[in-house]
């Protein structure tokens, strides 16, 4: 089992959307990455994957109330499986730690993963 250094439960209900975001040194955007997705009002969880940083990735990530998991690998498939078991969103989005997301993007995402 990986160790969990912040369970974020942003919101109340379980969130609808888990956006999983792998990392290595990340520091420098994440923030900007987390920023631009809490813009969002639809229920959400954040999961950063770190894996063995050497800059204050995990700290950025914290700090921004994401859910941080270590990794003890920097293998990017076992970052994306580490942050898929932990999800509890019915929807997985994963993105690039320097990803930003327009306004309401996850929004977006939800209405057509639920359009027939």
């Amino acid at each position: 089992m990986m160790p969990i250094a912040n369970d974020d439960r942003g919101n109340a209900e379980e969130p609808l959307l888990s956006v999983i975001i792998p990392a290595v040194d990340e520091a420098s955007t994440l923030g900007t990455t987390i920023a631009a997705i809490r813009s969002d009002a639809l229920p959400f969880e954040i999961i950063v994957v770190d894996a063995q940083s050497g800059d204050d990735t995990s700290a950025v990530a914290n700090a921004a109330g994401a859910r941080v998991i270590s990794c003890s690998r920097r293998q990017r498939a076992q970052q994306l499986n580490l942050g898929a078991r932990y999800a509890r969103g019915s929807i997985l989005l994963f993105i690039h730690a320097d990803t930003l997301l327009p306004a309401r993007g996850l929004d977006h995402v939800a209405e057509k993963m639920h359009d027939p």
